[in-house]
Formats: structure tokens, sequence, C-alpha cells
């Protein structure tokens, strides 16, 4: 239990906060490509990294996109949890990893047994719905700027005559 308090969603915990953890999840190994989560599967579970690493998986177009790795100490299975949505991303181990995983009832308990580890949920939410809206606005400038680019390109190619002028 020791090793669980430089773990930073554990740090700051009392004693018996931690005990209600460990009695209230499950711990579960995995093995380098075994699949946790599936995307737009079932969302039934959160998760605490406590040794390993899962890669992190979305399907964009058709091909599978890497999204990053949840190294130990990193949460998982929140956002679909707390949106009650599938499960948005595909979590595959890339190590053999070790996982404190929480039941959908425990989920929700969390925050009234141990309200320190919830409101550490509640920031990471916040912080994932945050990049996430940027990386959406991000991708409208982005649209934008290719519908001017384009736009341009088209009076280009429509008045011949303008573009020789101008050159």
């Amino acid at each position: 239990m020791d090793d669980l308090y430089h773990i930073p969603p554990f740090e700051g915990l009392t004693e018996q906060e931690l005990t209600w953890l460990i009695e209230h999840s499950s711990d579960v190994r995995l093995q380098p490509g075994d699949t946790f989560f599936v995307e737009d599967g079932p969302a039934e579970q959160f998760y605490i990294m406590l040794e390993g690493e899962l890669q992190v998986i979305r399907r964009v177009n058709g091909r599978d996109t890497v999204l990053g790795t949840t190294p130990r100490g990193v949460i998982g299975g929140e956002m679909a949890l707390l949106e009650g949505t599938a499960s948005k991303i595909t979590s595959r181990a890339l190590a053999p990893s070790r996982l404190m995983v929480f039941d959908r009832n425990a989920f929700r308990e969390i925050f009234a047994a141990v309200p320190t580890l919830g409101n550490y949920i509640f920031n990471i939410a916040a912080q994932r719905t945050a990049n996430y809206a940027r990386n959406i606005v991000s991708q409208q400038e982005k649209m934008v700027a290719l519908g001017k680019l384009s736009a341009g390109l088209a009076h280009e190619l429509n008045n011949p005559a303008a573009a020789a002028r101008r050159a």
C-alpha cells in the first residue's frame, strides 16, 4: 500500500481513503497486446494505471490512430462514465501492466468516499474537455484557411486574364 502514495492520484490521501479504494476496486493485470477498452464498446469501468503502459487508439477515417500512451498514474475511462457514452477509444497494453479498476457503481461512490480523488478526476476531465475543444477550434481554423485558399485558386482558374495581369 505504501508504494501507492507515490502515484499522483493517491498523493495526499489518508490511509482510510486508500483502503476504501483498494476494497472497492479490482486488481487487473494485462500482458502486451491485451485490450482493455474497445472503441464504441460499453463504458463500464474507470481505471488508474499502477504499472506498465497502455496505448490509446482511435479509429479515424477507417484507420487506427495512436493518440498517446497512459503511463503509471494516469487515469482513464472517466470521460465515458461521466458522459454516459460508449468508449471513445481502444486501449491496448504495450508492456505488462497493472490497473486499479472500478466498476460504474464504485466510480460514482468515489466522489463521496474519497473527495480528493473525486476532485482530481473532475480536474482531469475538465483538462481533457478543454484540449478536445481546442483541437476542434484548430481543425475549424484549418478548414477556413483551406476554404479561402481553394476559393482563391478557383477564382484564378476561372479568370485567367486577371491572373495574367497580376503576373
